[in-house]
């Protein structure tokens, strides 16, 4: 049996590409509700992940101030000088609310490697 030009033509071939149609367009539908849904969820998780982190520095910074946040940040101890040495620079401007000192001036930028070890320069 060949297929000739009367074969497009029949009710079963246009049923069968119509029912193709809508199956091929329901497919993309929940495809895309499948996706937009996956990335509105993972971007609120990220978004409350971030916050709490934050959340969770502030809290060290106002119990025990620089000191405690970058010790934190840093993994808070002595990493046995098996494990590379991890540097974290926080630059944070001189300012009444974050220094002792209270004066104004460029940022400080302290670096602690894992040995609890602190580096201080100022920027210029």
């Amino acid at each position: 049996m060949s297929i000739g030009p009367n074969f497009f033509r029949t009710t079963t071939f246009r049923l069968s590409l119509i029912f193709l149609i809508l199956f091929g367009a329901a497919a993309a539908v929940a495809i895309g509700y499948i996706y937009w849904n996956t990335t509105v969820l993972l971007s609120r998780q990220l978004d409350e992940t971030i916050e709490a982190e934050i959340q969770g520095l502030a809290e060290q910074y106002r119990s025990g101030g620089l000191t405690r946040l970058v010790n934190t940040v840093a993994g808070g101890g002595d990493t046995g000088g098996d494990q590379p040495v991890a540097l974290i620079t926080l630059a944070i401007p001189f300012d009444p609310a974050f220094h002792a000192e209270g004066a104004a001036g460029p940022a400080r930028s302290i670096q602690v490697s894992g040995s609890g070890r602190r580096n201080s320069s100022t920027a210029i």
